[in-house]
């Protein structure tokens, strides 16, 4: 079962995302962590952006300090929260982050995946909608 899910990712507007985010952390009633950084092509980081225009989505915000990479940062915090890394999820539109957190045996899902995903399940609701039984 998940227990925390990290998500690093830029596009603060994605509403579609921002929703899949929701749906998860109300699924597994887990804690939702984001990765601060500066916002691509804006001033300003996504701590202070989410705050304002993402209340309450976001337990807390993960910083990497001394040199520490993402990873290390993820198994550091796991650590010292007793939570094995089968029972975290990590979203990033980081394939290298992606793949690294595989290998430590966690679940992960990219943004564009997530969307593909969801796509695919609005048009099958519409093709059911639209089947053979619709007079």
């Amino acid at each position: 079962m998940i227990k925390i899910i990290f998500a690093d990712y830029d596009d603060m507007n994605n509403e579609m995302l921002v929703k899949q985010l929701s749906m998860l952390k109300e699924r597994y009633k887990c804690k939702l962590l984001l990765f601060d950084g500066p916002l691509q092509g804006e001033e300003g980081m996504k701590a202070s952006w989410c705050s304002e225009h993402r209340p309450g989505l976001f337990e807390d915000f993960c910083f990497s300090y001394g040199g520490q990479n993402m990873m290390e940062t993820i198994l550091a915090y796991i650590g010292d929260a007793g939570i094995d890394a089968t029972e975290v999820m990590f979203i990033s539109d980081n394939e290298a982050e992606l793949a690294n957190a595989k290998e430590k045996g966690m679940e992960t899902r990219s943004p564009k995946g997530m969307a593909a995903a969801y796509r695919r399940a609005v048009e099958k609701l519409k093709e059911q909608a639209n089947g053979p039984f619709k007079s």
